[in-house]
């Protein structure tokens, strides 16, 4: 339930007046406003928040940059690529998360570097944006960082592979079944249970007695048919 009184949001004039105030708050309100407008004023919208770009507030930054992912980056395209090894991470992550929604080719590269990023969180979100970027290109990049100290960024390296697709990322899959994090074994189980390998059958039948996962595993089970599986699902379906 929201707190009241809720808020208005700000119209889009005020919106735009508010953007360039003293105010972190009166920004952010505006930021909100600029990222929801109607088509029709999508281009005011957009130069304002690529102007938002430049603000002295971190968090300004990176509503902004976020605004705009959703938004559309458009030709707020050269603001944001140096942002992407900004010292601030939440920074860093926005930049690259609407980089990664730019399409734009000039924009492989930077997000490319951000994989090398000291931040953990940056190189979670690399991985998704370049991957969308570079397309299956970017498969053998993806593979070199698939052994990253972060497991989260590890697991996501899985999921990227899998939705490139291809058989040359089936051998590092079968690797990273052997990682000492249960997230990034079950990612890429699941990666390889897509292409219909059997792999991962065993790291999917332990995943069933997880009740967070179990149903990924069960609809990836169903993808494979191992027999060794049947049991452990029954045992499930009945609830013991």
């Amino acid at each position: 339930m929201p707190e009241w009184p809720v808020k208005p949001l700000p119209n889009l004039n005020a919106a735009l007046r508010d953007i360039e105030s003293g105010s972190v708050n009166a920004k952010l309100d505006a930021i909100a406003t600029l990222s929801r407008t109607d088509e029709s004023n999508a281009d005011r919208a957009r130069g304002a928040l690529r102007e938002a770009l430049g603000d002295p507030s971190p968090k300004v930054i990176s509503e902004a940059a976020l605004a705009l992912a959703e938004r559309g980056v458009g030709d707020a395209i050269e603001a944001l690529l140096p942002l992407a090894s900004h010292q601030e991470g939440r920074v860093a992550q926005a930049a690259v998360i609407a980089l990664g929604e730019s399409g734009n080719a000039d924009a492989v590269e930077v997000v490319k570097t951000a994989l090398d990023s000291g931040d953990p969180d940056v190189r979670f979100q690399a991985v998704l944006a370049y991957a969308r970027l570079a397309g299956r290109e970017g498969l053998s990049t993806l593979m070199e960082y698939a052994e990253d100290a972060d497991p989260e960024v590890r697991a996501n390296i899985a999921a990227a592979l899998a939705d490139l697709g291809g058989e040359d990322a089936s051998p590092m899959l079968e690797k990273l079944l052997s990682d000492s994090d249960a997230s990034v074994r079950l990612e890429a189980a699941l990666a390889l249970a897509d292409r219909k390998d059997v792999a991962g059958a065993k790291v999917l039948i332990d995943a069933l007695s997880d009740t967070d996962v179990a149903p990924q595993a069960v609809l990836a089970l169903g993808k494979i048919q191992p027999p060794g599986a049947k049991e452990p699902l029954r045992k499930l379906a009945k609830g013991s």
